[in-house]
C-alpha cells in the first residue's frame, strides 16, 4: 500500500518595508515638528548667547572692581579693538573687552604709571553691546565716572548689566 502524500504548504515570507502611505505620514509629521522646533531652537540659542555674554561682562566688571580694591589703585573696563588699549566705542557686533589696572606712583599719588593689562575677553560676532565706553573703579571699589547700564543684544534677546554708584553690578532684564 502506498500512502498518499499531502502537499507541503510553506508559509508565505513576510514582506518587509514601509508602504507609501506610511512614509508620507512620517514625512508630514517630521515637517510639522521641525517647523515648530527650529524657530524655538534658534530663539534658545540667542537667549543663551546673550545671557552668557552678559554674565562674562559681569564677571569682568567684578574682577576690575576687586583688582582696584586689592591693589589700592584704579581699574578700568572698556571695549578694545586690539586687545591692548581702550577703543573709542563698542563695535557694531563682536569685538573685545579688556580690564586695565592703572597704578598710582607711591611716591607721587598724582603721577599715574602706565596701565597694566589684566584681562582680555571677546564678544561673539552675533552679539551687540551698547552702553558706557569706559567703566572706571576707584580704590574703594566705587565707580568714578557716570553710571549707565551695559546692554547686550543678540537677535530678539537682550540682557542688561546693571551698575550702581557703589560699583556693584548684576545682570537683569532691560527696561
Amino acid at each position: 500500500m502506498y500512502r498518499q502524500s499531502r502537499p507541503i504548504i510553506l508559509p508565505k515570507p513576510l514582506e518587509s518595508g514601509f508602504t507609501l502611505i506610511e512614509l508620507m505620514v512620517v514625512t508630514v509629521l517630521l515637517a510639522i515638528i521641525l517647523s515648530i522646533g527650529i524657530p524655538n531652537y534658534i530663539s534658545l540659542l540667542e537667549r543663551n548667547r546673550t545671557t552668557a555674554t552678559a554674565n562674562e561682562i559681569l564677571g569682568a566688571l567684578q574682577y576690575a572692581r576687586n583688582e582696584a580694591v586689592r591693589s589700592n589703585s584704579t581699574a578700568q573696563f572698556c571695549p578694545s579693538s586690539d586687545a591692548v588699549t581702550c577703543a573709542a566705542n563698542w563695535p557694531a557686533t563682536g569685538g573685545n573687552w579688556i580690564v586695565l589696572r592703572i597704578p598710582a606712583d607711591p611716591d607721587d599719588p598724582m603721577n599715574v604709571l602706565p596701565a597694566q593689562l589684566m584681562r582680555v575677553g571677546n564678544v561673539v560676532e552675533t552679539v551687540t553691546i551698547t552702553g558706557p565706553i569706559l567703566v572706571e573703579f576707584g580704590s574703594a571699589g566705587q565707580i568714578t565716572g557716570p553710571i549707565s547700564n551695559i546692554n547686550v543684544v543678540s537677535g530678539e534677546s537682550s540682557r542688561c548689566v546693571l551698575l550702581t554708584l557703589s560699583g556693584a553690578a548684576q545682570v537683569g532684564g532691560c527696561g
